[in-house]
């Protein structure tokens, strides 16, 4: 998803990289009956004021729909605008205050989460005036993350006024000086601020309060997609890669637990909600258009991940090609933060991926560009990253021909062998429950390195 600010107002200061600010309306100054101000419901003749001796009318302050902030003053409502006052210096002269990093429900973080910063301003002068602040984020966890800036916003600060400016960062954003990809994934970060007063001397903030703050482990996965509109001219799926990648993930599965050792019968789990729902994690896809592979350069299985990790280094701006990972993590440091990569070609191949690692490419069998078949590769592929190995000679479920299996045959479901989904929890919970795994837990027939799987129909 693009890079965006939440709004909390109706209408905006600006936008910029699909980033702004939010802000509370002003509060209507009221006009109390029986004052001054106030005309009676009823009156006679001569008893009715006339527009000239009638006072001027004070009239309520109207929304201003152009500030981009929640305005707040710790002495009144937390919304309501404080007046000038009038023996301020006839000065601008902002200053933070305070900064707190949360959820968006004031939560500690979690990894898939946005981050609302809230940095509140306080006008010790009587002048108004406006307010470039631009943020700078940097990551203590990964590597070419540091000083990401962020879009600029503007902020507008009456006299003697406290602002509280509630700027959003969502899970994917992008550096607006580089156009570098990120995503917020866990680990500790660090905010710094550069604030330009109106008439004044930009300064950066890299010393307040709070600028340090933690984002926490969960079970979403943020996983780069690399796509080409071929792939889907050839499937004749029409619904868009969203839409067809929260289908894949969310399709309906089994596991299967056999009676015999080399059985594909015995006892089936049903989980409706497919392989996130089985693997009990969120899969949270950004998407990349423009893929597409070389099929004059390197072909081999290996020359094909390759190309996708390339792709990957173009596409998000990174030092390297789109780093792998090992057996006992899903998180490479030196991928801004993604933890793994998807390659969607229309070309006939199959599908290729690191056993255990973070990279695959999925392609549309020639012989059956069908959206079940396509999307099944993809769903094999994702296992093989998890940690699961082809299992043959056994065949019958998804990680040996899943759709040999009579399941898949008579209503499409992907059909998993037990000791398939044994193998992926373990690489899972080596890297979402504690990031370390041992790797002797593995059953025998498990690999402790990434290792290439080929699947050009006969796995």
């Amino acid at each position: 998803m693009p890079f965006k600010i939440q709004s909390f107002c109706p209408l905006l200061f600006g936008t910029l990289f699909g980033m702004s600010l939010a802000c509370s309306p002003a509060v209507p100054r009221p006009v109390f009956k029986g004052s001054a101000n106030s005309v009676p419901a009823t009156c006679e003749g001569s008893k009715c004021p006339t527009k000239d001796d009638d006072p001027e009318e004070e009239t309520p302050a109207a929304d201003d729909e152009t500030d981009p902030v929640v305005v707040s003053d710790p002495d009144k409502d937390p919304d309501t605008v404080k007046p000038p006052v009038s023996n301020l210096p006839a000065t601008f002269t902002p200053a933070v205050t305070s900064l707190t990093v949360s959820n968006e429900a004031g939560s500690a973080l979690l990894k898939g989460d946005s981050a609302t910063i809230k940095l509140t301003f306080k006008n010790a002068g009587s002048k108004e005036g406006s307010i470039k602040v631009s943020p700078i984020l940097t990551s203590k966890r990964f590597s070419d993350f540091k000083n990401v800036r962020l879009p600029t916003v503007d902020l507008k600060v009456l006299g003697g006024e406290t602002k509280v400016a509630s700027l959003i960062i969502p899970t994917f954003f992008k550096d607006v000086s580089n156009n570098k990809e990120f995503a917020l994934n866990r680990g500790s970060y660090s905010l710094a601020f550069d604030i330009e007063p109106e008439g004044g001397t930009k300064k950066t903030e890299s010393a307040l309060t709070g600028r340090d703050f933690e984002v926490g482990k969960s079970n979403v996965v943020f996983t780069a997609v690399f796509w080409e509109q071929a792939y889907f001219d050839k499937t004749k799926y029409t619904g868009g890669v969203e839409k067809y990648l929260a289908e894949t993930f969310t399709r309906k599965g089994e596991i299967l637990t056999p009676t015999q050792t080399d059985g594909s019968t015995g006892n089936f789990k049903s989980f409706p909600k497919g392989f996130d729902e089985m693997m009990a994690v969120k899969t949270v896809f950004k998407t990349f258009d423009g893929f597409s592979l070389d099929t004059k350069a390197d072909f081999s299985g290996t020359g094909i991940l390759h190309q996708v990790e390339a792709f990957g280094k173009k596409r998000l701006g990174l030092l390297k090609d789109f780093q792998g990972t090992g057996c006992d993590r899903l998180t490479h440091e030196d991928n801004h933060g993604f933890d793994m990569a998807i390659g969607m070609s229309h070309e006939g191949f199959g599908g290729i991926a690191w056993v255990c690692g973070n990279t695959q490419a999925s392609g549309v069998f020639d012989g059956d560009p069908s959206i079940g078949r396509s999307q099944m590769v993809l769903i094999h592929e994702t296992g093989h990253n998890f940690g699961a190995p082809h299992c043959d000679p056994i065949q019958g479920f998804i990680m040996c021909s899943g759709e040999k299996h009579e399941h898949y045959a008579q209503s499409g479901q992907f059909v998993w062998h037990s000791n398939s989904i044994r193998d992926m929890q373990k690489k899972e919970q080596g890297s979402i429950t504690n990031n370390y795994l041992n790797l002797t837990a593995f059953p025998s027939e498990s690999v402790s390195e990434p290792v290439l799987a080929v699947c050009d129909g006969t796995h």
